[in-house]
């Protein structure tokens, strides 16, 4: 699996420093013909059944899988075959493979250049009655705030909701016409940053997306919103039927880590004026070089059972 990730992102890198026609050629000698895609293809497809009612898993853990939501929600039952499940599958394994941990990692640093946010998340989950378990992790608001704003102001990709067109298509809104294979986007950057709905949006304030009825006006819009919701002013998860359909877990992962780290340890950069993020057209990402201390707390309390 590792090799089939390893591979993708490598050929995407390239692709960009070559001409169409010589593609083909440098995906052979990158991926060795696609030999670890068509290793996991094969072996996937195996053990893939359209057929939802052939499954071996009980309810109500079949209808909780990311692939049930795909078989059952689609229109056009016949698309799907061993190969064509299998292949999705895939493309939903890469996306999760980076992008909720480059977003934690966004996130640390962070709170390691805020650390008043770790105090008060901090105290947030003491205050939790009863056991600390997916349910009341969700619930922990000032935490799916500041997830939310570390990412408004750090989004992986400046760009969202790309999309190809297959054949020639004007917006019924604009007539704007769009020809064959070129790609369209959203800006999420300014979308995230519109002063209408982000009152000073260029100021990080992790406290932006907390509940609060006497601010959830004009000013303060997307007061009570939270880290999971697809919206034009967020579109990180996409939008609309095609919005990301693993964001609940990603979430959930994300939180239970954070969790774990605030309750059990602190923790800081070990050079916080060293540069931590690097660009790449409308991307940014980590370096993998920037390193974070860790100790554990001598106060702190393991998770409730």
């Amino acid at each position: 699996m590792s090799q089939y990730y390893y591979d993708t992102v490598t050929f995407m890198k390239a692709s960009q420093l070559v001409p169409s026609f010589m593609k083909r050629s440098l995906y052979n000698l990158i991926t060795k013909k696609g030999q670890a895609l068509k290793i996991l293809v094969s072996r996937l497809s195996e053990i893939a059944d359209p057929n939802l009612n052939a499954w071996q898993e009980e309810e109500p853990l079949r209808s909780m899988t990311v692939l049930h939501h795909l078989l059952d929600g689609s229109t056009e039952k016949d698309f799907w075959t061993p190969f064509s499940i299998a292949q999705t599958m895939l493309g939903v394994w890469f996306a999760a493979a980076h992008q909720p941990w480059i977003n934690l990692h966004f996130v640390l640093l962070e709170l390691c250049s805020r650390p008043e946010y770790v105090e008060l998340i901090r105290e947030e989950i003491e205050q939790v009655e009863g056991p600390l378990d997916c349910k009341t992790i969700c619930q922990l608001s000032v935490l799916d705030s500041f997830i939310k704003e570390s990412v408004r102001v750090n989004p992986l990709d400046k760009m969202a909701i790309r999309r190809k067109a297959t054949k020639s298509f004007s917006f019924r809104s604009t007539g704007h016409p769009i020809p064959q294979g070129q790609v369209v986007c959203a800006p999420a950057w300014e979308l995230m940053h519109d002063e209408s709905q982000y009152p000073q949006a260029d100021t990080f304030d992790g406290h932006r997306f907390v509940k609060d009825s006497r601010t959830r006006s004009m000013k303060n819009p997307m007061s009570g919103t939270t880290f999971t919701d697809a919206s034009r002013d967020f579109p990180v998860w996409g939008l609309g039927s095609k919005a990301c359909p693993g964001r609940w877990h990603s979430s959930l992962v994300m939180k239970m880590t954070l969790v774990k780290l605030i309750q059990e340890y602190d923790f800081r950069l070990e050079d916080s004026k060293k540069p931590v993020r690097w660009h790449w057209e409308s991307f940014q990402m980590p370096y993998e070089s920037t390193k974070m201390l860790i100790k554990k707390r001598q106060t702190s309390h393991s998770l409730k059972p």
